[in-house]
């Protein structure tokens, strides 16, 4: 850990985040007292120069120290000090547009235009200066409190005139987001490859959603080259269609038919924004936009614009009064059927509880969740919200568990950011108090976590109800997990065997079964230990997986518990402990099970030990003789 130290010209204040190049530090250059940010390379990649990692770590520096734009991460400095490469760039505070979209929900169109224009700005300078970002995606995409957009990680860039870093027919990026040709692993990837990633950055922030699904990269690879999206207004019907139609040109299969660049993408978005707030229609200005022959000027488009003038009711100078007549007609005609329609779907042609619910394990079993939630589960509690049979508690177990899952996401999202020194903002004030309450059972305390989510299940309504009452039904399971271990004990001391138990189980029985003996030091260490594993190896997951929560809801509390009960020398209240416990085992008036559990205990629990040898030669021999009498 580098904080408090001098590196180099700068005074290390704290580490921001690491990953596998490295560590980024908020540090203060200390001739001016200036802050930036300072990413170092690992000592493990530093050793090896000729590392591919070394290349690219070096090759991120390289491209911005030429680039000088608003919306690009400035960097300050390159530089070695003690073989360990750095590089100190601009200081960041904000939130990438993935935490905000996870926090607010989708944007309104006039955010993202704004939004967009940002990110062309971003990536025009790139394209001017010979650079293809090839990972273009919400979490490499950060906003400052004063709105300023700014684009980061150019780990994977590629200098359009440079040698790539990775060979051919090997694809780099992000598989969500990455153009058909960066799946296919073309080598020549242009700064179109970049526009393909913000028609896919657009589709989310206007939808929530990504273009396309798959459960891992091969199928996404496969969507992106082969599978048409479908229109982002189809799934949020407040997009204006001149915005869909402009997204769907971005995500166009050929780079060729993609928009010529950033700046002409920038143009269109602006225009845009103009004519939706002047009420006016955007077909022929989007048509002349493209006059080089790229995309709206071919004669299909040229029928949309229409159709685009007719769908907003604008007249042409001189129309004859018969013609607004017509109009009116035909808009009672589209009223009486859809008003027929409705009356079709209620009353005809309702789908029955079991499709739905078999629709609904469908989507799901298939990891489409949020399609299953808006669509046939909201559909069952819809045409069906009296039903009290198995099918009706299962739908609604069902909409629970989704909910839950979107409500632990939002949460364990907060917590990344708070974990890297963050500031975030809540849109509702029940997230906000759902957050205190998680925070709360991070720092161990679980009777105060209790009594917040309480309090927040009597005053609130909805989603977070059902996780508040989760939380609380996990706190009062806790005693029957520790009669769980309890059962393990007495299967242990019965037969002199350790019974089968999930491996996540075994340390945290282990630290128990340490506790049990009476080296309450050892213990805690042990209780510690566990409580670090949960929370590093699962990203915080403990915080929401049930079975992993159990241990974790119990190492906190067993480390608060054993703590005003060390005394004296470790070591040396161990070495007591031990003689008293193998001169207990040895007494001719010991119970045999007894003996034989306290010496099995003896080497389960200090197997890892030094210096306890002898002790470890006496609990055997004890052992040995006690299994002889009990064969008798």
């Amino acid at each position: 850990m580098l904080a408090g130290q001098e590196f180099g010209p700068f005074l290390i204040e704290k580490e921001l985040g690491s990953g596998a190049m490295g560590a980024v530090y908020l540090a203060r250059y200390i001739k001016n007292n200036h802050r930036v940010a300072i990413k170092i390379m690992s000592s493990a990649i530093n050793s090896n120069a000729s590392s591919s990692l070394v290349s690219r770590f070096e090759r991120e520096a390289e491209i911005l120290k030429h680039l000088n734009n608003p919306n690009i991460v400035r960097l300050f400095g390159i530089g070695k000090f003690k073989g360990l490469r750095y590089y100190a760039m601009e200081v960041i505070d904000g939130e990438t547009l993935e935490a905000i979209l996870l926090r607010k929900g989708v944007f309104s169109w006039d955010e993202t235009i704004e939004l967009g224009k940002q990110i062309c700005n971003a990536l025009q300078h790139a394209h001017d200066n010979g650079v293809v970002h090839r990972d273009i995606k919400l979490s490499n995409l950060m906003v400052t409190k004063q709105g300023v957009l700014k684009l980061t990680d150019f780990g994977i860039a590629k200098d359009l005139d440079g040698t790539l870093l990775t060979g051919a027919n090997c694809a780099i990026g992000t598989a969500a987001y990455m153009s058909p040709e960066q799946c296919r692993g073309e080598s020549t990837v242009t700064g179109k490859s970049d526009l393909y990633s913000l028609g896919v950055v657009l589709f989310e922030l206007l939808t929530g959603k990504r273009p396309f699904r798959g459960n891992n990269a091969v199928e996404l690879f496969l969507h992106h080259v082969q599978s048409k999206p479908e229109r982002p207004s189809r799934i949020n019907l407040e997009i204006p269609k001149f915005l869909d139609t402009l997204v769907l040109h971005l995500l166009e299969k050929k780079p060729e038919d993609r928009p010529p660049s950033a700046s002409v993408v920038a143009k269109i978005l602006e225009e845009i924004r103009v004519k939706i707030l002047a009420q006016t229609s955007v077909g022929e200005d989007l048509a002349k936009s493209y006059a080089d022959g790229s995309g709206l000027t071919k004669t299909s488009e040229r029928k949309k614009a229409r159709k685009l003038l007719a769908r907003i009711g604008k007249k042409e100078e001189g129309t004859p009064w018969f013609r607004s007549c017509l109009f009116v007609s035909i808009m009672m005609l589209v009223v009486m059927f859809a008003f027929s329609w409705t009356m079709y779907e209620i009353f005809i042609r309702t789908p029955s509880a079991k499709s739905l619910i078999a629709s609904a394990e469908k989507l799901i079993k298939t990891n489409f969740r949020d399609e299953a939630r808006d669509g046939p589960i909201a559909d069952y509690l819809k045409y069906y919200p009296d039903l009290n049979d198995e099918g009706a508690k299962k739908i609604k177990t069902l909409a629970d568990e989704i909910d839950v899952e979107q409500c632990e996401a939002l949460l364990r999202q907060y917590l990344k950011i708070t974990a890297k020194n963050f500031k975030f903002g809540v849109q509702e004030e029940v997230e906000g108090k759902a957050f205190e309450a998680i925070s709360l059972e991070t720092e161990g305390k679980f009777d105060e976590a209790d009594k917040a989510w309480a309090a927040l299940a009597q005053k609130y309504k909805g989603r977070w109800v059902v996780l508040a009452n989760n939380r609380r039904r996990l706190f009062a399971s806790q005693p029957r997990f520790e009669e769980i271990w309890t059962d393990y004990i007495r299967s242990i001391r019965d037969s002199g065997n350790i019974p089968d138990m999930p491996e996540s189980l075994a340390s945290t029985f282990l630290a128990f079964r340490t506790e049990l003996l009476g080296d309450n030091a050892l213990a805690i260490a042990r209780y510690k230990e566990c409580k670090e594993k949960f929370e590093k190896d699962t990203d915080r997951a403990c915080l929401f997986d049930p079975a992993l929560r159990q241990h974790y809801l119990l190492c906190n509390r067993k480390i608060k518990e054993l703590a005003g009960l060390v005394k004296g020398d470790p070591e040396a209240e161990r070495n007591k402990l031990i003689e008293k416990t193998l001169a207990n085992a040895a007494s001719p008036m010991s119970l045999l099970l007894d003996g034989r559990f306290n010496c099995l205990n003896i080497l389960a629990v200090y197997s890892d030990q030094k210096g306890i040898k002898k002790y470890f030669d006496e609990a055997n021999a004890i052992l040995k003789k006690i299994n002889a009498e009990l064969k008798q």
